[in-house]
């Protein structure tokens, strides 16, 4: 861990700079002045890619959704800006890169911006998908694509190793020593906190912009039918995992803010090379 690091504040790096790296370094195979292009810029992942990337010696592209986004990331002065409102993507890319395109581009959108994406990559590009807001089925032009000679690379860091995500944060280890990482700010609560406390450390909830979100709650870890229920149900149930979804729930729909669940399909192939549609899905 790095030294100057809480616990909290470790924990809190490892889904931005974790999965950042994974796409930039490790699938995307960056080289020093190549250019790379991240959208969702201003994200954990995206803010955490494009550092990653010029601390590779890349040129960092990122994006916003409009102008009005532009002043939010000050942190962030190694990104050229494209504002997504002003312009096509791939134009704005040409533009800046003298008619190339980027030599990589990490989407951390995926869905609305993948065939944009595509448009925007340099011959014999590589484009990173990791994300699908929105409808996950795209088109492309398959004839410009293998005409530009380009690679579509998925990421999945849920798919790596203990092994293989220990090399990647002691690879990482270096930039936040250097002080080029940093983590993101928090707010700490105790055990025990009460909701009314929550505006002492300015968590101030507005539901115009504020929803609860479930991520992936996969049956099989959920559920005593599960395939993973002999690994983790014991801590399901001393922790009261799913009383206190259900309490989560309840709480978030009787002050009024909406409750999304994003889920995980599980592929056949994801059970080994079993094709049987009886197994269990979410």
């Amino acid at each position: 861990m790095p030294p100057d690091l809480s616990y909290e504040q470790a924990t809190a790096i490892a889904l931005g700079y974790f999965t950042a790296f994974a796409g930039i370094v490790r699938t995307g195979a960056v080289k020093r002045g190549e250019t790379v292009l991240v959208t969702g810029t201003t994200g954990s992942v995206g803010s955490a890619a494009v550092r990653v990337a010029a601390w590779k010696g890349a040129r960092v592209l990122g994006t916003v959704r409009s102008s009005r986004d532009l002043g939010k990331r000050d942190d962030l002065p190694m990104v050229e800006w494209i504002d997504l409102e002003a312009r096509p993507l791939p134009e704005s890319v040409r533009e800046l890169t003298g008619g190339k395109g980027a030599d990589l581009i990490l989407d951390a959108v995926g869905g609305p911006l993948f065939e944009a994406c595509l448009k925007s990559l340099a011959q014999r590009g590589r484009q990173i998908a990791m994300a699908a807001a929105g409808d996950p089925h795209v088109t492309f032009n398959l004839v410009k694509f293998y005409h530009k000679e380009a690679c579509l690379l998925g990421v999945d860091t849920l798919k790596l190793s203990p092994g293989e995500a220990a090399e990647i944060l002691k690879a990482l280890l270096p930039g936040f020593k250097e002080g080029i990482f940093s983590p993101p700010p928090l707010s700490s609560l105790s055990r025990g906190t009460r909701p009314n406390n929550y505006r002492e450390i300015n968590m101030d909830f507005d539901r115009d912009d504020t929803a609860v979100v479930f991520i992936d709650p996969q049956n099989d870890v959920l559920s005593e039918k599960g395939l993973g229920w002999r690994a983790v149900g014991n801590s399901v149930k001393e922790n009261k995992t799913i009383e206190n979804m259900e309490r989560i729930f309840k709480a978030a729909k009787d002050r009024g803010f909406e409750v999304f669940v994003s889920p995980h399909y599980f592929f056949p192939t994801d059970y080994g090379n079993s094709t049987d549609p009886s197994r269990p899905k979410k």
